[in-house]
Formats: structure tokens, C-alpha cells, sequence
């Protein structure tokens, strides 16, 4: 069965289904598995409800930027009020332990995997455990664009496995509609709000998504991550004073 969409993507690939999206020929091709007589014809509504190539919502996504970084800076007032000594003893443990390699490793991590995570808490505890606001900036930063490049490798390779894709489809439809709509543009829009960065470059590299422009798209993190740490400096030291 076709159907015509705007969008390249190989989202995933078993034994049992594929479903590949191209964005030259704007067809939608899926292949049953062998022996499978029956095919349902989805109409177009259904395609790109599916998908979420739906209209985009600017209120939902500037909301969703709001209560994101409302979030970090929150975390950050609550840690200097309630939490100062636990979170400190934490950051100091992890900071003798792992050191500022493992800032970046944990960063790396979080935004190389599609996890639900951010890394925000993680600059926290750095910051907590005694590592400057300079080195923390500078490693987040490097970390955060390491991992979005190797997420967007990762996927151009292998796609989207089965799974991921779904949960993708249900929980994060907005990345479908902002890669489709903006490409590379759309890559930055995601780096900046604060959706799991990793689920954006996997879908980027699987859409097959220039590189070039991902790549200059990652540079959003550096002033994501600044903005970051001015949140979390301005709510541990207003948290500090209270």
C-alpha cells in the first residue's frame, strides 16, 4: 500500500514489518508479514495521525519550554532550601568518584540513548560537588552535541527499532512534525525545548536528515546549556538565601 507523505524515514525493520517513509517519492510502503493475506488501507487522516505529521502547536511547544526550564530552576531553589547537604554530599561523592570525565560520560549518555532524562540534574550535582559553572558549561556543552551527533549516526544506520518508534509516534509526535516541516531547523527547535534530545537525532539521522545541517543545529545546546546553568546558579543561591 502507498500513500503520500512529505517525509524519509526507514522508522524501523523486522522480520515481520517495515514501514519506510520517503520523502522524494512521498509514498508510504508497508509490507506485512509473508503469508499475511489481509491488508488494511488507512486513510490519510489515520497516516498522519499515526505519525503526528499534524499541524504544529506553537502555544503547547512555548508552554512546554516554560515549564521545562521552570522546572530546572525550581529543582535548583529546592536544593538550596531543602536539600543543600544531601545534594551536596552527592555532587562531592560523585565528583571524587568520576571527576569532570564523568560529567561528560553521564551527559554523553543521557543525550546519545533516548531516555527520558535530562542533564540538567546532572550539572546540578557538578556544580553541588564543587566542579566551577565554566567547566561545567564547557563539558555539558561538548557532551550534550557528542551525543546528539552520535544519536543522529545511530539512527541513520539502523533507524528506529520497533519499539522506540511507537512509543516515539504516541508520547512524541511533535518530533515527527518538526523534522518534517524544518528538517535540520527542526533538529535545533527540539535541542532547545526540552524533549529527550536523543529521541530528536535518532528520528533526524533516520530521516536521513542532511548532516551538515544537524550538525550546525547541535550548536543550540551551548546556549540551552548556558541558559541551564544560570537557572541553576539563580535558584541554589536564592534557595541559599531564604
Amino acid at each position: 500500500m502507498a500513500r503520500r507523505l512529505s517525509a524519509k524515514t526507514k522508522l524501523f525493520s523486522t522480520k515481520t514489518s517495515s514501514l519506510t517513509i520517503d520523502a522524494q517519492d512521498c509514498t508510504v510502503d508497508t509490507n506485512l508479514m509473508p503469508g499475511t493475506s489481509e491488508k488494511t488501507e488507512p486513510t490519510s487522516a489515520s497516516i498522519e495521525g499515526e505519525l503526528g505529521l499534524k499541524r504544529i502547536d506553537r502555544k503547547s511547544m512555548a508552554l512546554k519550554l516554560l515549564v521545562g526550564f521552570a522546572f530546572v530552576f525550581i529543582l535548583a531553589t529546592i536544593s538550596g532550601i531543602w536539600l543543600k547537604e544531601p545534594i551536596e554530599a552527592i555532587g562531592t561523592s560523585a565528583v571524587e568518584k568520576f571527576g569532570v570525565p564523568g560529567l561528560y560520560l553521564f551527559v554523553l549518555a543521557i543525550d546519545s540513548f533516548p531516555t527520558p532524562f535530562s542533564y540538567a540534574p546532572i550539572m546540578l550535582l557538578a556544580i553541588e560537588g564543587g566542579i566551577s559553572t565554566l567547566q561545567v558549561f564547557i563539558v555539558s556543552s561538548l557532551a550534550s552535541m557528542s551525543g546528539g551527533l552520535i544519536g543522529y549516526v545511530i539512527g541513520r544506520v539502523i533507524g528506529l527499532p520497533p519499539r522506540l518508534a511507537d512509543w516515539l509516534i504516541t508520547k512524541h509526535p511533535e518530533n515527527f512534525r518538526l523534522l518534517r516541516k524544518y528538517g535540520a531547523q527542526g533538529v535545533a527547535l527540539i535541542g532547545a525545548l526540552p524533549l529527550p534530545f536523543a529521541l530528536g537525532t535518532w528520528t533526524a539521522g533516520a530521516m536521513r536528515v542532511n548532516f551538515g545541517g544537524v550538525a550546525l543545529a547541535l550548536l543550540i545546546r551551548i546556549p540551552k546549556t548556558a541558559f541551564y546553568i544560570l537557572l541553576i546558579t539563580a535558584g541554589l543561591s536564592l534557595g541559599n538565601s531564604s
